[in-house]
């Protein structure tokens, strides 16, 4: 059994070595990950065999050293870092390992040559070094790997929950072998605890890669989303572009038309006529504050709403700059309107407006965007398109970017209006 547990201290020094210089290195494109398996494994192996004939002497330490240089070949990095890295675990390993006998020494009051020689203590001080070496080589690695899930509150408490019961029950497996002498015990109780070990970091390297996989697909759904997001787009600037035709097609009959007036001498009716085509023209008219980015938001989807039948009524009065970054004034107006406009087109009566409102006062950018909904009908913030997956970004995008700035939010809901609020605090 002592061989065993020796065995399993080899196994987990190997394993530190791997989750250290994955945090520091990048691994070599053309080493697969047979291979880097096996090399590891070796060096599990050389650690246990140079440990068995040597003990703790300098001479193992050097074996082991070397052994860990030559796994930094299977990395990427420069020469500094592949002789430096190794003698820092050492280190680190050596100092903790003294730190946990220092402290058994004191709780049962013996010598370090005393307590090698009692298996029970042996063991406990073994299993609680390596344990500790193993939670720092790990949160080593996520700190520089993966800082998303070294910040997971429940990554590390499915850490604590699987990996302390392991080591725990391992313990207890290994000390009661110590007073049940039968082989077919010990047997089971090597399997029961290697079990228990693989299972262990299988279950997190799972969770790992789950975590992993989960963000690659949020990502792609957000990319999903931002092409949804350019598309739209492009639909709304043909929409601005068939009203530019029309009006360029209109402006020659206006042209006949003005001419047969003052050709003819009737001042007053081209008056009338240059009366009724402006108000024509405002309907359509551009917001224009300075600011390129809000400008060009609102009057799109002021163009969009008109294009749909939904009565667009704006009140802009910022200043041309603002401390608020013109890709999140994209978001925020872009997806509030865009929502305000869906539901203005489920109403089925000619009864529907939006109302928007933005007012720069006090250092503070105020905003109201209303419109109208169907009656008795409660806005859950969830779309009702056909395409839920990328639609339902829109809110949460909203709310991520008003997140970048101190600010409050606030939603209201009458029998038929829907009324978003908020305030981004500029100083």
């Amino acid at each position: 059994m002592t061989l065993f547990v020796e065995a399993l201290m080899g196994i987990s020094e190997s394993i530190m070595l791997y989750m250290v210089y994955e945090a520091f290195f990048e691994r070599k494109e053309n080493v697969g990950n047979l291979f880097f398996f096996i090399c590891y494994a070796l060096f599990a192996l050389i650690d246990d065999i140079s440990f068995w004939l040597l003990g703790g002497s300098l001479i193992n330490l050097l074996i082991l050293y070397c052994g860990s240089l030559i796994l930094t070949m299977l990395y990427k990095t420069d020469i500094k870092s592949r002789i430096a890295t190794p003698l820092f675990m050492f280190a680190i390993n050596i100092l903790i390992e003294m730190i946990v006998w220092y402290f058994i020494g004191l709780i049962f009051d013996l010598t370090v040559e005393e307590h090698l020689k009692i298996p029970n203590i042996w063991i406990t001080g073994a299993i609680l070094s390596k344990s500790i070496l193993l939670i720092i080589s790990n949160f080593v690695r996520l700190r520089f790997k993966n800082r998303k899930l070294f910040k997971s509150r429940s990554y590390w408490f499915l850490f604590v929950v699987v990996f302390l019961p392991t080591v725990l029950i391992d313990y207890l497996l290994f000390t009661l072998t110590f007073s049940i002498a039968e082989a077919h015990i010990n047997i089971l109780a090597i399997v029961g605890s290697l079990g228990l070990v693989i299972s262990s970091f299988v279950v997190l390297f799972l969770y790992e890669k789950f975590a992993i996989q989960s963000e690659i697909v949020n990502r792609e759904q957000q990319y999903e989303q931002q092409l949804k997001s350019q598309s739209k787009h492009l639909d709304d600037i043909l929409v601005m572009q068939n009203q530019i035709k029309s009006f360029r097609h209109d402006i020659k009959n206006h042209w006949v038309a003005l001419s047969g007036y003052f050709s003819n001498g009737d001042y007053e009716g081209g008056k009338k006529y240059i009366e009724q085509i402006s108000g024509t023209f405002s309907e359509g008219e551009t917001i224009d504050t300075g600011n390129i980015a809000l400008d060009a938001i609102i009057s799109t989807k002021k163009a969009l709403a008109d294009e749909k039948g939904i009565r667009f009524d704006a009140t802009v009065q910022i200043p041309e700059q603002i401390p608020v970054d013109a890709a999140d004034i994209c978001i925020i107006f872009g997806n509030s309107l865009d929502n305000a406009i869906e539901a203005c087109e489920k109403i089925k009566s000619d009864k529907k407006y939006i109302k928007l409102s933005v007012i720069y006062e006090d250092n503070s950018i105020l905003c109201k965007v209303v419109n109208t909904v169907e009656s008795k009908h409660k806005i859950t913030l969830k779309t009702t398109k056909k395409d839920k997956t990328n639609h339902g970004f829109g809110f949460e995008n909203i709310k991520q970017s008003l997140s970048k700035y101190n600010h409050l939010m606030k939603i209201d809901q009458n029998d038929n209006e829907f009324i978003l609020s908020f305030v981004i605090f500029t100083s």
